[in-house]
C-alpha cells in the first residue's frame, strides 16, 4: 500500500482514478469541500453530499454552489428516521452544535453529554436508485465518525460500481461499538475493494483509499 504524508497528497491520488466517473457522493460532509471541488472541476457529474448534523446542513446549505445536491441526511443502513448524536457538553465545556466530529454513536470516553437530533437515514443505494443512477461509475468519500460500517451496509450495490472509495479509519476505539481499520478492511475486502493507498492524518487515524479488486 502507497503512504503519504498529507491527505492532500491522497485526495490528488484519488482525482488520478476518477475520469471514468460520472457520479460522487460525500458522506459526512460538513462544508462539503470534496464535493464542492467536483462540482467545480467536473460540472457534468452528479455530485450529491450528505450531511447529517442539521447545524451543519443549515449552516453550509447556503452558500453550497449550485452543482452540489447538499442533503440533510446520515447515511446508514436503513431507511427512515435515525437518532444522529450531538456533543453539548464535554466535561463541563460546552461545544459548538456547528462542527465535524459528531455521529449515529456516542463517543467512547466518559463525562460527555449530548443533544439528540432524528434525522433522515438514507441507505447509500437507495439514493442511486431513486436518482436513476444505479449501475453508474461512482466515487465514495467516507467521513463518519466511527459509523463506516453502517454506511457500507447501506451501500452494498453502489460499492459494486465503484471507482474508487476513501474512507477515514481509525485504528483506537474512540466511539462505542465502532469497527477498526482493519475490520473495515475486511469487510470491504468481501465486496471486493482493496485498499492501494493510505494517509497519516493522525497517529491513530488515518484515511485509506480503494480500488475494485
Amino acid at each position: 500500500m502507497i503512504e503519504y504524508g498529507t491527505t492532500d497528497e491522497l485526495i490528488e491520488h484519488l482525482f488520478t482514478l476518477t475520469d471514468g466517473a460520472s457520479v460522487f457522493i460525500e458522506v459526512g460532509a460538513c462544508l462539503a469541500e470534496f464535493s464542492r471541488r467536483v462540482a467545480a472541476e467536473r460540472p457534468w457529474s452528479d455530485v450529491i453530499a450528505l450531511e447529517a448534523n442539521p447545524y451543519n446542513w443549515r449552516a453550509y446549505a447556503e452558500s453550497m454552489p449550485s452543482g452540489v445536491d447538499y442533503i440533510n441526511a446520515a447515511a446508514c443502513d436503513v431507511d427512515g428516521p435515525v437518532p444522529f448524536r450531538i456533543m453539548s457538553v464535554v466535561k463541563g465545556a460546552h461545544l459548538n452544535q456547528v462542527a465535524g466530529n459528531n455521529s449515529l454513536r456516542t463517543r467512547a470516553d466518559d463525562g460527555i453529554e449530548y443533544e439528540v437530533a432524528e434525522v433522515p437515514g438514507l441507505r447509500v443505494d437507495t439514493l442511486l436508485s431513486d436518482r436513476g443512477l444505479t449501475g453508474q461509475p461512482c466515487v465514495l468519500w467516507v467521513d463518519v465518525e466511527g459509523a463506516q460500517d453502517t454506511v457500507i451496509a447501506g451501500a452494498t450495490r453502489a460499492l459494486g460500481d465503484c471507482v474508487a472509495l476513501m474512507i477515514e479509519v481509525e485504528e483506537h476505539p474512540y466511539w462505542s461499538g465502532q469497527r477498526l481499520a482493519d475490520d473495515v478492511d475486511e469487510i470491504l475486502r468481501a465486496l471486493g475493494m482493496v485498499a492501494i493507498a493510505r494517509d497519516r492524518e493522525f497517529p491513530l487515524q488515518h484515511n485509506r483509499l480503494y480500488v475494485r479488486a
